[in-house]
C-alpha cells in the first residue's frame, strides 16, 4: 500500500489569545480567544468577520505588530510567537503583508521602481542593475505600464497601487502573504481585476495566503478553506464552497444572509429571513 505523503503547514497558528489593556483599573480585554488553524503551502485561507471580530488583529499578530499573550505561532516549523522585530528579520522575505490602505502604504517621498528596489536589494541581495531588471518584469506582471518605475505614488490609482504593492510583496518570492482587507477600498471593478491577479500569482509561485474580509461573497471562489470569526472565536471553518453554500452556524448564515443579490424580491426575502434570524441571535446572548 503506498502511504501517503503529509505536507507540513507553513504556518500554524495554535490556541492563540490576545488581550490588550483595560487602563484605568480596569480589566483587560480579550480580543482572540483561544483561535487555532493551519495554512499549508499552497492554500488560501480566508478570514471573515465584521469590523471589530478580530481578524485584522490575528494578522498582525503573526507579522508581529500585535503582541500575543497566549498560545503559539509556528512559521516554516519555527516559533515566532514572541519574537522582536530583530529577530524576525531572518523572515522578512518568506512572511510578506498587503494592507488595505494603498495610499498609506507606499512612500509618497519614492518613485515606484524604489520602492520596488529596495527590498530586493536589503532581503535578497541583488545588484542595482539586476534588481531594475525584476522591478521592470514585476510591473509589466502585474498589468502597470511600463513607464510607471519613474513616477511616484501619488500619480496612480487606488488600483494602480495596490496593484504596485502586490508587486512589492511578491517581489522577495514570500512563501506566505497576509493580504489584510486588500480589497476592501476598491470598486467592484477593480477588486474584481485585483483578486484575478492575486489568483494568478498564487498559481505561478505556489503562494499560500491569509485573505483577511469581511466581505464573505468575494471568498467562495478564491480561497480553498474560510474561517468565520465572531467576537475573538472561530464559528465556522471548512472549505469555502461548503460553507458559503451550506453554513451551519446563526453567524455564518447571517453573513450570508447579508450578501446582496441581483433579484428584488430574493432580496428582500433574504432581509427578511436575517432580520428573523438577528433576533433570535439577540434572544440568545440577552
Amino acid at each position: 500500500m503506498k502511504e501517503t505523503k503529509t505536507v507540513a503547514p507553513i504556518l500554524e497558528v495554535k490556541d492563540l489569545i490576545v488581550e490588550y489593556p483595560g487602563g484605568f483599573g480596569k480589566p483587560a480585554k480579550r480580543v482572540i480567544d483561544g483561535v487555532s488553524f493551519n495554512i499549508a503551502p499552497g492554500e488560501t485561507l480566508a478570514l471573515v468577520g465584521e469590523s471589530g471580530s478580530g481578524k485584522s488583529t490575528i494578522g498582525n499578530t503573526i507579522l508581529g505588530l500585535t503582541k500575543a499573550t497566549g498560545g503559539q505561532i509556528n512559521f516554516e516549523g519555527a516559533d515566532i510567537t514572541y519574537l522582536n522585530l530583530k529577530n524576525r528579520r531572518k523572515f522578512a522575505a518568506d512572511l510578506q503583508a498587503i494592507f488595505q490602505n494603498p495610499y498609506g502604504s507606499l512612500n509618497p517621498g519614492l518613485k515606484i521602481k524604489d520602492i520596488l528596489t529596495e527590498p530586493l536589494q536589503v532581503q535578497r541581495k541583488l545588484s542595482s542593475q539586476e534588481a531594475g531588471r525584476i522591478v521592470t518584469e514585476l510591473l509589466q506582471r502585474v498589468g502597470m505600464p511600463a513607464n510607471s518605475g519613474d513616477r511616484y505614488p501619488s500619480h496612480f490609482s487606488g488600483g494602480q497601487r495596490q496593484r504596485i504593492a502586490i508587486a512589492r510583496a511578491v517581489s522577495v518570492k514570500p512563501k506566505l502573504i497576509i493580504c489584510d482587507e486588500a480589497t476592501s477600498a476598491l470598486d467592484v471593478s477593480t477588486q474584481a481585476a485585483v483578486l484575478e491577479l492575486l489568483a494568478e500569482l498564487k498559481r505561478d509561485f505556489n503562494l499560500a495566503m491569509l485573505f483577511i474580509t469581511h466581505h464573505l461573497a468575494i471568498v467562495r471562489n478564491f480561497a480553498d478553506n474560510v474561517i468565520v470569526l465572531n467576537k475573538g472565536q472561530i464559528v465556522e471553518y471548512g472549505p469555502a464552497k461548503q460553507v458559503c453554500d451550506n453554513p451551519q452556524d446563526l453567524y455564518t448564515q447571517l453573513l450570508v444572509a447579508a450578501v446582496p443579490v441581483p433579484d428584488p424580491l430574493a432580496q428582500a426575502q433574504r432581509r427578511k429571513e436575517r432580520h428573523e434570524k438577528l433576533l433570535v441571535l439577540a434572544k440568545g446572548t440577552a
